[in-house]
């Protein structure tokens, strides 16, 4: 008798249970939830360029100048280049200045001359020379950009401007 009332009472709450959920689902009575989120990223949290460290040239003739615009840019400029195949190399050091967040960044590089110059960059961990994404608060990382000529001038010696911009998000 027992198992027999516990049986009709799953039974009858099972019931109301599908009626009230069917019911929902038909009539398209939904559920609003309210409230607010709100992210703080910390005061000082920001990735900088913080020096030049190398300018260098294959060609003797041709010559590099590399300079930090501001925090978040710096700009070379290469002339005098000749050669198929000629190179120019500039490092810069990078540093995360925040004191508790790891920071996730994209670096986007702009060139003036892609018809005469093709540009890459490796972004390495100063202490371990492997490359990253992420860097570790008050880290710094190398950033190596290499420009190469990718076709020789006829007419006169060509030049580009390397433009490379910072953007970080907080890991």
């Amino acid at each position: 008798m027992k198992n027999k009332r516990l049986f009709y009472f799953l039974i009858t709450i099972f019931s109301f249970l599908f009626l009230g959920v069917g019911y929902a689902t038909v009539t398209g009575i939904g559920m609003t939830i309210t409230g607010s989120a709100e992210a703080i990223v910390p005061s000082d949290f920001d990735v900088i360029f913080t020096q030049v460290v190398e300018q260098s040239v294959s060609n003797t003739s041709s010559s590099v100048s590399a300079s930090i615009t501001d925090d978040h840019t710096a700009t070379f400029t290469i002339t005098g280049v000749e050669g198929y195949s000629d190179t120019a190399t500039v490092r810069y050091i990078i540093k995360n200045d925040s004191t508790s967040s790891s920071a996730n960044f994209n670096i986007n590089i702009t060139n003036s001359n892609t018809t005469y110059f093709d540009v890459t960059s490796v972004l390495t961990n100063a202490a371990y020379n492997t490359n990253i994404v992420t860097l570790n608060p008050q880290e710094t990382a190398v950033l190596t950009v290499n420009t190469k000529v990718i076709k020789v001038a006829t007419d006169s010696n060509k030049s580009a401007t390397i433009t490379v911009v910072i953007n970080a998000v907080e890991s």
